[in-house]
């Protein structure tokens, strides 16, 4: 959402992506950039926390889960064993309802030049007879579209710009704006 942005770049951005979408639902993760703390006061207005960015949220008949991957500072992102435990805990209580996942790291492995989420073993077995019916997922900037443990996953496009990995290991960046729309019809994309 930010490059290592305040509380207030968050209360900004917010404000500013309300003066487009007035009453609709904003529902947000963190990325590898985002300070969970800044996030945390300037979009929500809660106390700075260090905690994990995870939620869950009412979507018409389904449930989007927001699960947070990021480590600020780490591209790559990690997934602790609490993240895990509690992604669990949270499919097993609502096993009979059609759940959207979001999570900020890419989950296809070579999907990218950048790597995808390092614990992308444990997420595919917690998945495994979830009744997760689609994955939203970020970080590369390049919107893809694939399956991961046999679930839709949409990599959404950037809002800022996009990287291409050079022969030499650097990145080189181009400005590039996109965006995914999605539409949900009865539990249905």
């Amino acid at each position: 959402l930010t490059e290592d942005g305040s509380p207030e770049d968050y209360r900004e951005l917010r404000d500013y992506i309300r003066s487009f979408t007035g009453s609709i639902p904003l529902f947000v993760t963190p990325g590898n950039h985002d300070s969970k703390e800044a996030l945390r006061e300037g979009w929500l207005g809660e106390a700075a926390s260090g905690a994990p960015f995870s939620y869950t949220a009412e979507l018409g008949d389904c449930l989007l889960l927001s699960l947070d991957s990021s480590s600020q500072g780490v591209p790559d992102g990690h997934l602790t064993e609490e993240s895990l435990r509690w992604l669990r805990e949270t499919l097993e209580l609502h096993r009979n309802r059609p759940v959207i996942l979001m999570t900020h790291h890419h989950l296809i492995p070579g999907q990218a030049e950048v790597r995808g989420l390092p614990e992308w073993q444990e997420l595919k077995e917690a998945l495994s007879g979830s009744s997760v019916s689609l994955i939203l997922c970020g970080h590369t900037h390049h919107q893809h579209e694939g399956r991961f443990a046999g679930i839709l996953c949409e990599t959404a496009a950037g809002l800022s710009f996009c990287g291409e990995g050079q022969p030499d290991g650097t990145v080189e960046f181009s400005e590039v704006y996109g965006y995914n729309l999605y539409t949900l019809q009865e539990g249905k994309l």
